[in-house]
């Protein structure tokens, strides 16, 4: 899964297969709620990565209750 904005203003999720192919895109509220019911079908099998700003500790935080993998890629 990549999840990628500079804000809590609504983001783009875009969560990928193990073959790279889109399995759900959209844009939606950057919050708890939103993001937990958007993945449950996909969370057993799931890896959370965003791009490595300040912004996502809520995300780490929330993956890190929720036993959900959790990277920080670099943005260049």
């Amino acid at each position: 899964m990549v999840a990628s904005t500079c804000t809590p203003a609504p983001w783009s999720l875009c969560i990928l297969n193990q073959d790279g192919e889109i399995v759900l895109h959209r844009n939606m509220k950057a919050a708890p709620e939103p993001f937990l019911k958007a993945i449950a079908p996909d969370q057993e099998d799931l890896v959370v990565c965003v791009e490595c700003l300040f912004t996502w500790y809520w995300l780490a935080d929330l993956c890190a209750r929720e036993g959900i993998p959790f990277v920080l890629g670099h943005a260049l």
